[in-house]
């Protein structure tokens, strides 16, 4: 009986120091991660939306547009810096740090599809104040179509950058995504996990695959930055790779791109994964649909390539 005891404490104590010591290693990646202050160096203005006080600039004078990165936990409005200086010679750039993002607030909150609609609505009437131009990057596509298909007054002409596939958006919850957002949401287990998904090799190895058609062209400040936008604002800084790996931001927006009338066109990078398939299975729902691929690019083409992307840009804004 005694020994069944000390076995029992044994056991806690074991486990309570593991947990400690688990808890010790999520701060120091944090804290390892955010050392370069980063976004502290950046000067950006603050819209105070009722969810959260989100991030954004503004630069240059004309014509309105909006850029909106792609929705995963390590982006920012970093992706569009090179391109801000292009067009901020003849327009007004709005530019912005989706909520969970960058250095924006990061709720503990679950994150939804809708809720990035109502942000980039909100945004609009009450920071722009115009209708504007839009160019979105990957995920966020969707967020763009189904905004517009709620208030088209709002939107001019739309630019998809490399959009995910029509299909990836329609995800829903099942039992076990919400089994695995328990995991998640628990503060030591799931911030762990977190942390080994979005560990500086991981973001590097999605450049070298993913975004980036010549590797030799990635600068060590993207890799930096994305890396710390996925680790700064505390505990719920998980919450984002949370909703987005549990299908809490599924959406189908079939019928939504099918019904709008306003200009869209697909910007593809020719070496993207699947861009052929997924231009044909836009235009098969909207036949308005324009596109274009831009040669020697994946993913990133406004961080790989700026300078081609800026003058295609200017033929199909014009």
């Amino acid at each position: 009986m005694k020994l069944s005891k000390y076995k029992i404490l044994t056991a806690f104590t074991l486990t309570g120091m593991t947990i400690l010591s688990t808890a010790a290693i999520n701060k120091i990646i944090s804290s390892i991660a955010t050392n370069n202050e980063l976004y502290k160096n950046k000067q950006n203005l603050k819209y105070n939306w009722r969810l959260g006080n989100i991030s954004y600039s503004k630069s240059g004078k004309g014509k309105p547009i909006l850029l909106i990165h792609d929705i995963i936990p390590s982006s920012s409005k970093y992706e569009w810096h090179k391109l801000e200086s292009e067009f901020k010679k003849s327009r007004t750039v709005y530019s912005i740090n989706l909520l969970g993002c960058g250095d924006s607030e990061k709720p503990d909150i679950t994150y939804t599809n809708f809720l990035y609609v109502q942000l980039i609505s909100d945004f609009i009437k009450s920071v722009i104040g115009h209708r504007t131009d839009v160019i979105t990057s990957g995920s966020s596509a969707s967020v763009a179509i189904m905004a517009c298909h709620n208030d088209d007054s709002l939107f001019d002409k739309i630019i998809l950058i490399n959009p995910n596939n029509i299909s990836s958006f329609n995800k829903t919850t099942n039992s076990f995504s919400k089994i695995y957002k328990f995991i998640l949401d628990t503060p030591v287990i799931g911030t762990l996990i977190y942390n080994i998904s979005q560990r500086k090799s991981c973001i590097n190895n999605a450049f070298k695959d993913d975004y980036f058609f010549n590797s030799y062209a990635i600068r060590d400040n993207d890799i930096n930055f994305y890396h710390e936008s996925a680790h700064i604002g505390g505990h719920s800084t998980k919450k984002l790779y949370t909703s987005i790996v549990c299908n809490y931001l599924g959406i189908n927006i079939t019928h939504a791109l099918s019904r709008i009338n306003n200009s869209i066109t697909i910007i593809g990078g020719s070496d993207e994964y699947n861009i052929d398939s997924t231009i044909s299975e836009y235009k098969e729902k909207n036949s308005s649909i324009e596109s274009i691929k831009i040669k020697c690019c994946k993913h990133l083409p406004q961080l790989e390539a700026p300078i081609k992307l800026s003058d295609i840009l200017d033929i199909y804004l014009s």
